[in-house]
């Protein structure tokens, strides 16, 4: 038999069980994330997400899919927009 295991937010998990001999099965779920490649001009933005620091441009993220909240301060500017995270790889960018 083969068993999917759906969950928001996770890639799809499928496993090959045989029936009667498997008695219990443990499935990894994996997070469903993306990456997005964020930069400045000048580089050295502090960049935030969703409120907490994430590191200085240029930087790459491992975020979760879905929407996040994208600040680059740099000097006593600051820029922030919203950004909706998909699989893969996305880019944004921001001149000071």
């Amino acid at each position: 038999h083969t068993l999917t295991v759906q969950s928001d937010g996770y890639e799809i998990a499928r496993r090959i069980l045989n029936v009667p001999g498997d008695t219990s099965l443990y499935i990894p779920l994996v997070r469903n994330t993306g990456a997005l490649l964020v930069t400045s001009i000048p580089s050295g933005a502090t960049v935030y997400v969703d409120g907490q620091e994430a590191g200085h441009t240029p930087v790459t993220l491992h975020l979760g899919i879905g929407s996040h909240r994208l600040v680059w301060m740099l000097g006593g500017n600051q820029h922030q927009e919203t950004v909706e995270v998909q699989s893969g790889i996305q880019a944004r960018g921001y001149r000071f």
